[in-house]
């Protein structure tokens, strides 16, 4: 009995594990032509802190989108006023701060201005700390698969492009 269920199993886990190391090709690639490709984009998400941000935080509480303090940091409340200007003004609504969000408030696009926001090593961290919550009791192919998973979704133009924006 034992061997018969185990049996059905091996190609399932055969396909997980290459999937798995699939996804660990790919994050790889695309960490390494992300961090060329918005040396100079405008980036601001969750977390973000800044002048910037303030910026975004003032620009959107003129125009009545903003209810908190202005404070720099770039959360919850930023998120949905960054939402329901980007809804009224027919952008994409992701919540993230980008180039043509930036363009759209005002903003301007030249630099890379986000305090925590698109280095590297904070995606990564990010993408971990998801794993870490979503996966931590499983065993390592398991967690390997939540971030092909996150980062499968980066690629695909149904969800955000950012590792942030598809956890958020």
């Amino acid at each position: 009995m034992f061997n018969k269920k185990f049996g059905r199993l091996i190609p399932f886990i055969i396909i997980v594990i290459i999937y798995a190391g699939f996804g660990v090709w790919v994050y790889s690639n695309y960490t390494a032509s992300r961090v060329s490709s918005e040396a100079g984009a405008i980036l601001l998400k969750w977390g973000s802190r800044g002048s910037t941000v303030r910026e975004v935080q003032t620009r959107l509480k003129n125009w009545g989108f903003y209810k908190g303090n202005v404070d720099g940091i770039y959360g919850w409340r930023t998120a949905n006023a960054v939402k329901a200007f980007q809804r009224k003004h027919g952008l994409k609504v992701d919540g993230i701060v980008g180039n043509t969000t930036a363009r759209y408030l005002g903003i301007r696009t030249g630099t890379a201005s986000a305090g925590g926001g698109t280095s590297r090593s904070n995606e990564v961290y990010t993408l971990a700390q998801c794993v870490h919550g979503e996966a931590r009791g499983e065993p390592y192919i398991g967690q390997v698969a939540v971030a092909a998973v996150i980062l499968n979704r980066v690629d695909d133009p149904r969800f955000p492009k950012t590792i942030a924006g598809v956890i958020y």
